[in-house]
């Protein structure tokens, strides 16, 4: 009886937590699956100009930047922590 019992306990752990892997994660509607308290920003290149309004590469390779932004102080990387 006791096995039984542990057998359909195990079961059931089993179904909940493959449902949860299996269930698709909700995606916020700008598209951005990090919440924000995941994105950190970091300012690089201080002093120095933008390109064309554009940060260097430099700002993707050195931060993993999801997204860099011109501004008076330089490029500010915009990445996940």
């Amino acid at each position: 009886m006791r096995t039984i019992h542990g057998a359909l306990l195990l079961a059931i752990v089993l179904l909940s937590l493959s449902s949860e892997i299996m269930s698709a994660r909700e995606v916020p509607a700008d598209g951005d699956p990090f919440p924000p308290e995941k994105t950190c920003t970091k300012l690089i290149d201080v002093g120095r100009t933008c390109n064309a309004d554009r940060c260097s590469d430099h700002c993707d390779k050195a931060v993993q930047a999801v997204n860099s932004q011109c501004g008076a102080a330089g490029c500010t990387c915009l990445y996940y922590c």
